[in-house]
């Protein structure tokens, strides 16, 4: 039976880099609060070895929480930060949240691939 991957579900993946491969090919904003995939490479790193798409909430990077919970908005990675491990760290772990269609705000996130 195919595994389909449904809004809402939690998707978890980690890449390392290579020499050739230093950017992870994600944009992200912050938007409401929250950390979301914008863009992504056609051949980036996470495209390759997880099915990261616009619209993806980002949870957690290398196991600390992002801005989205609220239990985390003072204490979480902010764009910044998660921007600054996407370009420096070598090993990243990523831990998503397919969003649900309109979570997003007042538009739908799901653009052309950067």
């Amino acid at each position: 039976m195919m595994n389909i991957i449904q809004p809402g579900d939690i998707l978890c993946g980690e890449i390392t880099k290579s020499e050739g491969d230093r950017d992870v090919g994600l944009k992200i904003v912050e938007r409401n609060g929250k950390l979301w995939v914008v863009g992504v490479k056609q051949n980036g790193l996470f495209r390759r070895l997880l099915s990261v798409k616009p619209g993806d909430q980002i949870l957690k990077v290398n196991g600390q929480h992002t801005v989205n919970a609220a239990s985390y908005a003072d204490e979480g990675l902010g764009l910044s930060d998660v921007s600054r491990i996407f370009r420096e760290e070598n090993h990243i772990e990523l831990e998503l949240r397919r969003a649900v269609q309109g979570e997003y705000g007042d538009y739908t996130p799901f653009i052309a691939p950067y």
